[in-house]
């Protein structure tokens, strides 16, 4: 579990800076000395100097891990959702495989 909070400060966007709040949840569970199954939720919240710069987003996540001689192999997925305070405009990372 993590609690996070940033003061971003942005010089030549001044209508972005402000506060970014963020909770982060993990479990891990180790199917064998090598391999490693893990889950979690974000949840952010950015403030932003003007309103409809601010937004709020979730994410939840599901990431297997393989170590492997001499290196690291894994994969993960995570849908991810952000909606902002400005009318009529919605963002979705939508679902993202890597």
């Amino acid at each position: 579990m993590a609690l996070e909070a940033r003061d971003l400060r942005y010089s030549d966007f001044p209508f972005l800076s402000g506060w970014q709040y963020a909770a982060i949840g993990e479990l891990r569970h180790a199917i064998s000395l090598t391999s490693s199954v893990f889950g979690g939720l974000t949840y952010i919240r950015g403030l932003a100097a003007e309103s409809p710069y601010a937004f709020v987003g979730y994410g939840i996540n599901v990431r297997y891990t393989q170590v492997m001689a001499y290196s690291l192999r894994g994969n993960s997925a995570s849908r991810r959702r952000q909606r902002t305070n400005a009318p009529g405009l919605r963002l979705s990372a939508g679902n993202m495989w890597r």
